[in-house]
């Protein structure tokens, strides 16, 4: 169970640790579905077919000082779904750790600009990935001065990608709640092909680092 986790729950105090409270009592418990069952609940038999079954909380989070690494920004653009920005840094010897995320729904194009530009100003990136489907957002960034590109938006190309980065020691910090979550939780449909892509839901924070 979560309490199992020293991490989210302090056996001295006998009660959640401030990530505890902030990803279990808040992220987890306001999940639905199978979604709640598999991370709340703890029922983990319906979490086959997930798209990273290497993913493991105990491995890949942890917090790291990413002083003089370099740094980019992945970007996940949506209007109804929430919009997804990770920093992610990487090191000389080519680690990589997704330093930070914003992820947050029901914003404007221009509240969603603001917050790239935000958090451009805060990161210093070489590069912020797109989708190539969001254009009007490339250009927009390009105009202002920001360094944006149009990503890879090969799903299964990606995937591999981040399942080669898994294998290599990518790690998440902590405040990362959201990618956490759908790291856990993204999956293929039933009865998928090797060819076959991921179901197309809570995918947001997944595709900005597919980027």
């Amino acid at each position: 169970t979560h309490k199992d986790n020293p991490a989210y729950w302090d056996a001295g105090l006998n009660d959640w640790t401030t990530m505890g409270y902030a990803y279990v009592q808040q992220t987890l418990s306001g999940l639905t579905g199978i979604r709640r069952k598999r991370l709340f609940e703890g029922v983990w038999a319906a979490a086959e077919g997930v798209v990273y079954p290497d993913f493991d909380f105990q491995q890949h989070v942890k917090t790291l000082d990413c002083t003089d690494w370099g740094t980019a920004l992945g970007v996940d653009v949506g209007t109804r779904n929430p919009t997804a920005i990770l920093t992610v840094r990487k090191a000389s010897d080519d680690r990589r750790h997704i330093e930070r995320e914003v992820y947050r729904r029901g914003m404007s194009s221009d509240e969603i600009v603001d917050a790239i530009t935000a958090e451009a100003d805060a990161t210093k990136p070489e590069a912020i990935y797109l989708d190539p489907s969001a254009n009007d957002y490339i250009l927009t960034l390009q105009r202002k001065g920001y360094p944006a590109v149009k990503a890879n938006n090969d799903v299964i190309f990606g995937i591999g990608e981040v399942t080669s980065a898994l294998a290599s020691g990518l790690t998440i910090d902590p405040s990362c709640v959201n990618l956490i979550s759908e790291l856990e939780t993204y999956h293929y449909p039933d009865g998928r092909t090797e060819s076959d892509k991921p179901v197309k839901e809570f995918d947001h924070a997944c595709d900005a680092l597919r980027y």
